[in-house]
């Protein structure tokens, strides 16, 4: 993400910046970060009360919003962020906490919990979405 607020900060600002250095940085999102951002909004979307509200549910008490929504996003990223090499050697109880149940169990997703606590479905999903479309290409000399 440092990479890209350089990118932001040199197009926004470029009286401030003679030159930028964007270490692991992407002008545009890849086509794996688009099917990630496109995995977790489908997970954040698939959750019963969004769907219920149309994603307006912010009548209901905190305890009543969509959750489950959020932990099956997070479980998408964290699960799809990381090499299938990386992942595939980890034990199962290294994996257990970041995989999403609908019906937790044995510590499946406690590591979702806290998460779904701290984030919004909707900012999440504008957020995907924007990621989805950032492009700073145009405005790059090289």
């Amino acid at each position: 993400m440092g990479g890209s607020v350089c990118y932001v900060w040199a197009l926004l600002h470029p009286e401030f910046v003679d030159a930028i250095m964007p270490i692991a940085a992407n002008s545009t999102p890849d086509n794996v970060a688009r099917l990630i951002f496109l995995l977790m909004n489908a997970g954040l979307q698939s959750d019963p009360v969004w769907r219920a509200t149309g994603g307006n549910y912010y009548h209901l008490p905190r305890n009543k919003q969509p959750g489950q929504g959020l932990m099956f996003g997070w479980s998408i990223l964290s699960l799809t962020a990381l090499t299938f090499d990386y992942r595939s050697q980890q034990a199962w109880d290294d994996v257990k906490g970041d995989v999403f149940y609908w019906q937790p169990r044995n510590g499946a997703g406690e590591n979702l919990v806290a998460r779904a606590e701290d984030f919004d479905i909707n900012d999440m999903i504008v957020r995907n979405r924007t990621c989805l479309k950032y492009n700073f290409q145009a405005g790059l000399v090289r």
